[in-house]
């Protein structure tokens, strides 16, 4: 017989909060209502149907306006080209000459933790927020202790995309400059790819973006978009909100494990 089970309230400091995921995982019981929208599908480009000859020069307008604005970046462009680089994107970007790029990288060196403490709190509540939204999402015991249900993979799924964080910023910049934005977040993606450590991440807090509707459309249109006119697919990027406003990117996300897709870790 199925039905709806209850989890024990867990609240760790956030200090621990990524390394206690797992036990978390592990747990059988536990109070979780539904919050939607706390997972999120893995950003991949779109392969969609043939497009029209209007849309595919839309598209190429589009990536050559971006490639042209942003030429001090495209040293970090160049860098970052996947094995799926369109012809049509290298020729633009070998279109370039040398003085088309920025005499001083515009890319910032960001410690992996922040120094202020008022910075470290605006994380901490951050990370609050998305611990209860895992407690929150809502669990179906099945006719079985041991059997899965789509909701535990969820819980699983979204737990492990917060295992990947070991990056943490915060953008304090009343103004919302998202030329600034834009700068922390190439920075990041520069440091991601450069390092090259499979399964980590980052999370920008902007405490000070409030909204959503321009930030999903930055996260779009500056950050997705250009990474597969790269022909780089290593990136998963999400605007998330929680208690404030904030991009997650991780780099290589691996799968699941086969014994907790077939089964809850015991």
């Amino acid at each position: 017989m199925t039905g709806r089970g209850t989890r024990n309230a867990f609240v760790p400091t956030m200090a621990l909060v990524w390394k206690l995921l797992g036990a978390l995982i592990c747990m059988s019981t536990g109070t979780r209502t539904a919050v939607q929208g706390f997972v999120v599908a893995p950003y991949t480009a779109t392969r969609s149907s043939p497009q029209t000859h209007h849309a595919i020069r839309g598209e190429a307008s589009a990536m050559e306006a971006f490639f042209t604005q942003r030429s001090d970046y495209l040293d970090v462009f160049r860098n970052m080209v996947g094995e799926e680089l369109a012809s049509n994107t290298e020729s633009l970007l070998d279109s370039f000459d040398a003085a088309d790029t920025a005499e001083n990288s515009p890319i910032l060196s960001l410690n992996a933790i922040p120094t202020l403490d008022t910075d470290k709190q605006i994380v901490s509540d951050f990370l609050d927020s998305i611990h209860q939204s895992l407690l929150d999402i809502p669990v179906t015991v099945g006719e079985s202790e041991n059997e899965e249900t789509q909701e535990d993979l969820d819980f699983l799924e979204e737990g492990r995309r917060l295992l990947t964080i070991g990056r943490f910023h915060v953008v304090n910049d009343a103004s919302n400059d998202m030329d600034q934005l834009f700068r922390y977040c190439w920075s990041e993606l520069d440091y991601l790819h450069r390092s090259g450590t499979a399964h980590s991440g980052t999370l920008l807090v902007l405490p000070h973006h409030t909204n959503r509707q321009e930030l999903e459309h930055f996260t779009e249109t500056n950050l997705r978009r250009p990474l597969s006119w790269l022909g780089n697919r290593d990136f998963e990027i999400h605007h998330l909100e929680r208690s404030v406003s904030a991009i997650r990117f991780i780099y290589k996300l691996q799968p699941l494990p086969d014994d907790v897709e077939g089964g809850l870790v015991e």
